[in-house]
């Protein structure tokens, strides 16, 4: 319990920076806007990039990854339906929902807590998920958000105009442009001389950091008081139906067990990756929802976390 709390306590530490500075009247609403698109066009892709980099596919160890990302990618689609159907919110909004319940805070939070619990056997199953992780669920929510567009603004446009703009919206995105940038640049083994990977290194280590003040900041603008009952039944999925759903297909349909059992439901256990924000504020979608969840979530996850990790010894 102990070193769980000291492990998500830094994650606050810095949420509570951002919200000081935004308090004081340090930066402002527009200058949270130019801070989140510095953190999305440059900040993140340099982390993408070098994490797909190091990517070679073809000595991953499959089985995990069809359990986890399955499992996340039907549970993307049954909470963006449901999102729809009966709350009534609009494709973009019930998107960005669908990606908080299913994107976790697998490198702040996720790679020390399994390195605690599952030493170096368990670190490999989650890295491997890890080089996955933004590649399909970023992508996803990113083709879902780009062809909500046209259902979202009204605007009447032909089918095929819809689709052109979408995929080329997803092409050039600067989520998905580096994904698929760093996967080529591994695939072919091409070299990357240090004068580029040194700066490469020092803008990917500022997208965690600048992420948690960001969201620090919304949370002084937004406040969670307004949006705790959505966040917290965002938070409940997030932290502990989603992780049952991952426990039940892993054991019962793909035959996991020991170690990558454990480490496949405690990454779906982690809270609400704070980048979800970042498509938030991007797209100008239930960005204050978003903010008060990340924050529930992470709190919460001190016990669910703890939960789990009992669980699996």
């Amino acid at each position: 319990m102990t070193a769980i709390v000291f492990t998500i306590l830094p994650v606050f530490a810095v949420v509570l920076a951002g919200y000081a500075v935004a308090r004081a009247g340090l930066i402002s609403n527009e200058g949270v806007k130019g801070f989140t698109n510095v953190t999305f066009y440059l900040f993140v892709p340099a982390l993408l990039f070098r994490a797909m980099r190091g990517v070679h596919l073809e000595s991953l160890n499959l089985l995990p990854l069809y359990t986890y990302f399955g499992g996340a990618l039907l549970c993307f689609l049954i909470v963006m339906a449901a999102s729809r159907r009966w709350m009534g919110r609009s494709a973009r909004h019930a998107t960005v929902t669908a990606l908080a319940v299913t994107f976790s805070n697998t490198v702040l939070l996720g790679i020390p807590l399994v390195k605690l619990a599952f030493g170096d056997p368990g670190l490999v199953i989650l890295l491997t998920i890890v080089s996955m992780h933004s590649l399909i669920l970023f992508a996803t929510a990113t083709l879902f958000l780009e062809f909500g567009a046209g259902s979202d603004d009204g605007v009447a446009k032909s089918h095929w105009v819809n689709v052109w703009e979408a995929v080329r919206n997803t092409l050039i995105h600067p989520v998905i442009l580096p994904i698929i940038a760093g996967l080529l640049w591994g695939a072919f083994r091409l070299p990357l001389p240090d004068a580029v990977d040194a700066p490469l290194a020092l803008l990917a280590a500022a997208s965690g950091p600048c992420s948690l003040v960001l969201l620090g900041a919304s949370l002084a603008q937004y406040g969670i008081a307004e949006y705790w009952r959505p966040a917290a039944v965002l938070s409940v999925l997030k932290n502990i139906a989603f992780p049952l759903f991952i426990w039940v297909l892993g054991q019962y349909v793909f035959g996991l067990t020991g170690v990558a059992l454990a480490v496949v439901t405690l990454t779906a256990a982690l809270p609400i990756g704070a980048n979800v924000y970042l498509f938030a504020q991007r797209y100008q979608v239930a960005q204050g929802e978003i903010t008060a969840a990340v924050a529930l979530s992470t709190g919460a996850s001190v016990i669910t976390l703890t939960l789990v990790m009992l669980r699996f010894g």
